[in-house]
């Protein structure tokens, strides 16, 4: 059970696999208060197919148990069936679990709870695993939209490194130490494309 700002709870799915640190649908998240216009928002291109449009929202706070991180981004998904509690969280607890009472334990690592920057970068947020790496979603109007990248793009390399079966706090370090400019190569349609990004605020 994941609380959200310190005031309703939610049941989560765990998944180790989705990149955000949690993720709802349409008529979840706004139980929430989490479609509220007024609340800035990181929307992302339509992903492959023409899906509809998503966006992330950051939020105050999200607890299970007494593990708490500060300031995580939220994705608000339409093709979601139900909430999801991703790595976005996951990745900064050791995790222990006891399949025999069917309970998951979490470990702060470092300084606890974890307070997290507003977030700055390229637009770039790694989504699921794919073909050994992760496609990624992007942020409308972000440097990575202005440079011609698209969800659904399987990000293959930053500076020259492969990101060939990182996990994703690997994968996830590798782009935000690139720093405030990088070369980042993605594969679309079968085919390699390369672009330099400089990174801004991106809320």
């Amino acid at each position: 059970s994941v609380v959200v700002d310190g005031g309703q709870s939610v049941t989560c799915i765990v998944d180790t696999a989705f990149g955000p640190a949690l993720g709802l649908p349409p008529s979840r998240a706004d139980a929430f208060g989490l479609l509220d216009e007024s609340r800035p928002r990181i929307a992302t291109q339509p992903g492959p197919g023409g899906a509809p449009e998503d966006f992330a929202v950051r939020i105050g706070r999200l607890h299970v148990g007494a593990a708490e991180v500060r300031g995580p981004l939220g994705l608000v998904d339409n093709t979601l069936d139900a909430p999801l509690l991703g790595l976005g969280f996951l990745e900064r607890f050791r995790i222990r679990l006891n399949r025999a009472e069917g309970e998951l334990a979490l470990q702060p690592i470092g300084d606890h709870p974890v307070e997290l920057p507003a977030p700055r970068g390229f637009g770039i947020t790694l989504a699921q695993r794919a073909q050994g790496y992760w496609w990624i979603q992007v942020a409308e109007n972000s440097p990575a939209a202005r440079e011609g990248l698209m969800t659904g793009d399987v990000l293959r390399q930053v500076e020259g490194e492969s990101l060939e079966g990182l996990n994703h706090r690997e994968a996830t370090e590798i782009l935000e130490n690139a720093g405030e400019a990088a070369a980042v190569t993605v594969l679309r349609n079968g085919q390699p494309f390369s672009v330099a990004l400089e990174a801004e605020p991106l809320l």
